[in-house]
Order: C-alpha cells, then sequence, then structure tokens
C-alpha cells in the first residue's frame, strides 16, 4: 500500500508538472509524427500527378494534331478524286473528239501540213493530258500511303 500511494503521487505530480497526461502526450506525438509522413507522401503524389497531367496534355494535343492532319489530308483525297474523275471524263471525251476529228480527216482529201503543226497537234494535247493525270495518279498514290500512315500511328496511340 505504501508503494501504491508512493506510485500514485508520483503520477498526481507527473501529470501537475505538465497538466497533461503522459499518454496523451505519446500519442500526440505519435500523430504528429503520421501527420507529417502523410504530408510527405501527399507532395509525392502531387508532384507525380502533375508530370502525369503535363504528359497526358502533351498525348491530347498529339492526338489532336493527327486527327486534324487526317482530317486535312482526307479532304485532300476527296479532292483528288473528284479531280482525278473529272480528268477522266475529260480525257475520254478528247479521245472521242481526237477519234472524230481523225475520221473525219479520213475522209476528207488530204492536204499536206507542215510537219510541225502535224507532230505538235494532236500528240501535245494527249501528251499534256497523260502527263497530268500521271502526276494526279502519283499524288494520289502518295496521298493515300500518308492517310495509311497517319491511320497506323493513330492505332498506335490508341
Amino acid at each position: 500500500m505504501q508503494y501504491e500511494d508512493k506510485l500514485r503521487r508520483e503520477q498526481t505530480k507527473q501529470e501537475d508538472e505538465s497538466s497533461i497526461p503522459r499518454a496523451w502526450v505519446e500519442r500526440t506525438a505519435m500523430f504528429a509524427r503520421d501527420v507529417d509522413k502523410h504530408k510527405e507522401q501527399a507532395i509525392r503524389l502531387d508532384r507525380i500527378n502533375e508530370a502525369l497531367s503535363q504528359r497526358v496534355d502533351k498525348y491530347k494535343t498529339e492526338s489532336k494534331m493527327r486527327e486534324d492532319d487526317r482530317e486535312y489530308l482526307v479532304r485532300q483525297m476527296v479532292a483528288l478524286k473528284k479531280d482525278n474523275e473529272r480528268l477522266k471524263k475529260e480525257s475520254e471525251r478528247l479521245n472521242k473528239t481526237a477519234l472524230t476529228h481523225k475520221n473525219h480527216s479520213e475522209s476528207k482529201p488530204r492536204h499536206p501540213k507542215p510537219e510541225q503543226e502535224v507532230e505538235h497537234e494532236t500528240p501535245a494535247v494527249s501528251k499534256s493530258d497523260q502527263d497530268e493525270l500521271t502526276r494526279y495518279k502519283e499524288v494520289y498514290k502518295r496521298l493515300k500511303k500518308m492517310l495509311e500512315h497517319e491511320r497506323k500511328a493513330n492505332r498506335e496511340v490508341r
């Protein structure tokens, strides 16, 4: 009993000196350490989140640019197809008129023309049309290849 009284007096004395029980002080210190640890973790996660947000924004802009490029290429391809169709019709029309003129000229008596006029009259028109048609085909193939490349890149991004 004497020991118990002494122990009680000691505890009372400690509580009186700080007016806060020792267990509370220890719990408060433990909670303060936990709070500091969680603050550090929150700061670290904020940094990681910021870096990932920047990467997401970068990928969004890249995706938007590729989509715009793809739309531009599609519009160009449609325009080239229309031009190609127009040129085909014009080529057919010119071929028909050339055949008509050829048939007409065969039925008429031939008048000798200077060689320069004969060489440049029909072949120049046909060659010009052929060159233009070949150029459009090459452009069409190149744009189609670029479109396929963009589609492949878009699939890889997704």
